[in-house]
């Protein structure tokens, strides 16, 4: 793994149960990252991910694991190589914080550019990352 580019952090009003199960099947992002337009399921932990042109990845391999309250995503085959961490800490009954840690990877081009770019991505994923936690307090979701 690569250098941090950034932390963001949410408290959801849902469960870790709740907020796992959704970060688990990819297949959820689609309702809470409006920049993806496509996704076709390789296997049950990879995916292959089309983005709109505005995007810096307009096409990625994202694979899935989990390893106690950690979700990793993990991005190869496009423009920008990426993990995402994603974190879960019980707040109280039904709140949790959620943690979104994102790392390039070490062979990336934009490493050394990447404290200019920062901001952008930065901001994009706090805007999925507020998406994400309408989609997981809405009531259905999780029952």
């Amino acid at each position: 793994m690569g250098p941090e580019l950034f932390t963001n952090k949410i408290e959801i009003s849902a469960s870790e149960v709740t907020i796992s199960e959704v970060l688990l099947n990819l297949k959820n992002i689609l309702m809470w990252d409006r920049e993806i337009t496509d996704m076709r399921e390789l296997d049950e932990k990879r995916f292959m991910v089309l983005r709109n042109r505005k995007s810096l990845n307009t096409r990625e391999f994202i694979s899935v694991t989990q390893i106690n309250n950690q979700i990793n995503y993990v991005s190869t085959r496009g423009k920008v190589e990426y993990v995402v961490i994603w974190t879960m800490d019980k707040i109280d009954y039904g709140r949790t914080r959620l943690t979104q840690t994102l790392h390039l990877k070490k062979k990336n081009k934009w490493v050394p550019i990447s404290q200019i770019i920062r901001p952008i991505v930065q901001a994009a994923f706090v805007k999925n990352l507020r998406a994400l936690k309408q989609f997981c307090e809405m009531e259905h979701v999780g029952q």
